[in-house]
């Protein structure tokens, strides 16, 4: 599955962008009991390190994996301050003991991501493909409009 998305945003001129390549989310369940908070050690450093990645910027590849190495961009796990609660708790998966786990909060994030020097002012595209290589990835475009000098 290619989960693909657009959006606009703007940004003032001098303005550094972090990109999302791929990220990982660690999550806290409602129920403890039942399930653990994600552990950052669980996502495989495979599921970052094998994936096919490319960002153009108005067309201009910024990243391509069959190019380049991408391992400068990888981001260890952190822990938010305060975890981004989910209202309501979204559901994630039925246990096998038949129970359902949802997810309240956000905790953590790590993967992959890039750094964008700031863009001249003006309205630029940003595209970004991911293939996870497990079945999953990404297929984004973002209007960034730049404002100011």
């Amino acid at each position: 599955m290619i989960y693909t998305g657009s959006g606009r945003f703007s940004v003032g001129a001098g303005t550094t962008l972090v990109l999302p390549l791929s990220m990982w989310l660690g999550e806290a369940y409602t129920r403890a009991s039942v399930t653990a908070d994600d552990d950052p050690s669980q996502p495989p450093k495979a599921l970052f390190t094998g994936q096919v990645v490319a960002l153009e910027v108005d067309g201009h590849t910024r990243v391509d994996s069959a190019r380049q190495g991408l391992g400068c961009q990888d981001m260890e796990a952190a822990y938010f301050d305060e975890a981004i609660r989910y209202h309501p708790a979204e559901y994630r998966y039925t246990n096998d003991r038949g129970i359902d786990v949802d997810a309240s909060a956000a905790i953590w994030v790590q993967g992959r991501a890039t750094i964008i020097a700031p863009l001249a002012p003006g309205r630029h595209t940003i595209h970004r493909s991911v293939d996870t290589l497990a079945g999953w990835g990404y297929d984004n475009r973002w209007t960034v409009t730049v404002t100011g000098h």
